[in-house]
């Protein structure tokens, strides 16, 4: 019994030893906590179900000289001024929330949205031109149902100085030489289209037809109008009337438009 006895005896000892030494290391790190006083089962404000209703007591103020050798490590800040930093800070969120307070651009853009004038386009291009005459036609016909007597139509040509030559028909030529130019020629309107000399005096004509050349030997507006003045005369000698190319009466309109024609070519 006296063993168990001494074996008890170191164990409390040691046990003592143990709470002794635990016990002096808590009051060393509490004296620089500020939550020392806090009860142990409150060691934790944060994770308590009810906040506590003691204000903790904050520890006794160090001696100066406690944090002297702290203070050399921590540099010389300027103190900041909460007020200045969020008034700044507002002052430059205000600007960028209001863009409509921006300057706008200087560039000129007069009349960029103005209506665009609307001007006519107008077609200058000359009218186009009409098909260059190849050949300028007339008719003279007898009245409906009549004819003319061959032999009157015979005189008329030779009145007019008219000479019969190719395709056996009448020709107004340049000059009396043999190599004389036609300037214009008359035919019979009805197949073959001859007019013999000999046929002529016992033949009877429905209708001759006039014909020239574009361009003509000469000026091209003399001679329409050499061959419109015998057309006329034939007309009116042998009780016919005057015709154009379209079998429509020859009218004075009819003639000034040939004429223009015939001058510019």
């Amino acid at each position: 019994m006296s063993s168990l006895r001494l074996y008890l005896l170191g164990i409390g000892i040691v046990i003592l030893l143990v709470i002794y030494f635990f016990g002096r290391k808590r009051e060393e790190d509490d004296s620089h906590d500020v939550f020392a006083d806090i009860s142990a089962t409150h060691s934790d404000p944060l994770l308590k179900d009810e906040p506590s209703q003691e204000s903790p007591s904050l520890p006794e103020a160090a001696e100066p000289d406690q944090f002297v050798g702290d203070m050399d490590l921590v540099p010389d800040l300027e103190p900041i001024e909460p007020e200045a930093v969020i008034q700044e800070n507002w002052q430059e969120s205000e600007f960028s929330l209001q863009p409509e307070e921006l300057e706008p651009l200087s560039a000129d853009y007069d009349g960029l949205g103005a209506e665009a004038e609307v001007v006519p386009i107008i077609d200058e291009s000359p009218e186009p031109a009409s098909p260059p005459l190849q050949l300028v036609i007339m008719y003279v016909v007898a009245p409906e149902g009549q004819a003319f007597p061959g032999e009157a139509v015979l005189k008329a040509f030779h009145a007019h100085k008219l000479r019969f030559g190719a395709l056996d028909i009448y020709h107004r030529f340049t000059n009396s030489s043999s190599d004389a130019q036609v300037v214009f020629s008359i035919s019979n309107m009805h197949e073959p289209g001859t007019l013999k000399p000999s046929d002529l005096v016992t033949a009877e004509i429905s209708g001759l037809s006039f014909f020239m050349k574009v361009p003509a030997p000469n000026n091209a507006r003399v001679a329409y109008d050499d061959m419109l003045h015998v057309a006329q005369h034939l007309a009116s000698t042998l009780g016919g009337s005057l015709y154009d190319d379209g079998m429509e009466l020859l009218d004075n309109d009819t003639i000034s438009h040939l004429r223009s024609q015939l001058a510019r070519a």
